[in-house]
Parts: C-alpha cells; structure tokens; sequence
C-alpha cells in the first residue's frame, strides 16, 4: 500500500524505495503498478523499483543506507 502524509496542506508521498517524502505535485518520476501509483524523489529510485517491485512493496523501503549498500556490491559485482 501506498504511504502518503498531509503537511502544510500539501499530500506527500513516500518513495517505496529510498523512504524519503515526496511531493506529489513535484515527484521527479510516478509509475503505475498494480493500479497504485507510486511517486519517487529522483529517476534512479524509479529504476530501482522497476527492476524488483513486488520485493520493495513487501519489505518498504530500502533507506538510504540499503540504498549505498546494493550500490557497493553492484559495483564490485561487475
């Protein structure tokens, strides 16, 4: 499910894959799965849900911790 909050009269939403607020009005990418709508803080947030969407919506978000940690070990993958 989708987390949203109200601050200031604005609706934010949560990005499902760094965990940070987003504004819905201004979200640099959306996507539509499921027929939720899923708003992200940057385009590479976007591109990480796309690649496994069903994992970040069961577990919630990766924070930006899990964020730097799939991005060390993709690097030292290759």
């Amino acid at each position: 499910m989708n987390k949203q909050t109200v601050e200031e009269g604005t609706i934010m939403a949560i990005d499902p894959v760094c965990g940070m607020k987003v504004n819905k009005q201004k979200a640099a990418a959306t996507i539509v799965y499921n027929g939720e709508t899923y708003y992200f803080c940057k385009s590479g947030c976007k591109a990480r849900f796309e690649k496994d969407p069903e994992k970040l919506i069961e577990e919630g978000p990766l924070g930006m911790l899990g964020m730097m940690r799939e991005l060390i070990l993709g690097v030292f993958k290759k």
